[in-house]
């Protein structure tokens, strides 16, 4: 009995070191395809469901060249911690889509509302601990953060 409460804590221990652990590659390779990206757009969206779909578009704004760069820089300095679940759903209602140097195209999910970011459709990540640095470059870039005005349908 005590051998399998063992493997059990081991297990779970590992669990949480493994999803807890930064990836500092992922905020590296943001801020490598943010580097020399073309066309970097901010988008706010007043409806979003769990597949992503975005309507209701609030607020778009292209981003100057210094503006794109302060964003990898964001990225590039702190990193992002896998997200092993929260009690809210990932409803992204900011996104950031641009043209990377090589011309492939990417769009990177924000949800202010968890603190959780994606790239492209890969897994959700928690930067909440450097969120207000980029809810600071959002808000200088003409993007506001709003509260209680976004709608969310998981129907959709």
């Amino acid at each position: 009995m005590y051998l399998g409460f063992a493997f059990a804590a081991l297990a779970l221990l590992g669990y949480i070191l493994l999803h807890y652990q930064p990836s500092r590659k992922q905020g590296a390779k943001i801020a490598t395809l943010l580097a020399g990206a073309r066309n970097v757009t901010v988008f706010e969206y007043r409806d979003v469901s769990m597949n992503r779909f975005y309507e209701d578009l609030l607020t778009e704004t292209k981003l100057t060249l210094d503006q794109a760069q302060e964003l990898g820089r964001i990225f590039e300095d702190n990193p992002l911690f896998y997200d092993t679940g929260k009690a809210c759903l990932f409803e992204p209602h900011h996104q950031i889509r641009f043209t990377a140097a090589s011309g492939s195209a990417h769009v990177i999910h924000v949800c202010f509302q968890c603190g959780d970011i994606a790239l492209d459709d890969g897994p959700d990540f928690d930067m909440s601990s450097w969120e207000p640095k980029l809810r600071t470059a959002f808000e200088k870039a003409g993007v506001p953060i709003r509260q209680n005005i976004y709608r969310f349908d998981p129907a959709k």
